[in-house]
């Protein structure tokens, strides 16, 4: 995990600050370029969803739509 910190560092999408609860851990927040960086990354996954699910007729739209439910239960972890 300390690399891929790293590494968002370096980049500048990250800003790490000291823990002023706990001497031995940082804090994490994305810099304004993190922040920008992930807003175009979700909205270009968005987009290709969007044009996956196009090519779907409609009959193939509401099968996924009735599974959503299913897919979703799939996601909750049993301890919550």
């Amino acid at each position: 995990m300390s690399r891929v910190l790293a590494a968002l560092d370096e980049q500048g999408l990250v800003i790490r600050t000291p823990d002023p609860n706990d001497a031995r851990g940082v804090q994490i927040v994305l810099s304004d370029e993190g922040a920008a960086r992930l807003a175009e990354v979700r909205s270009h996954r968005t987009a290709l969803v969007a044009r996956r699910l196009a090519r779907l007729d409609r009959g193939q739209r509401a099968t996924l739509m009735a599974a959503l439910p299913a897919l979703e239960a799939l996601l909750v972890d049993e301890d919550d």
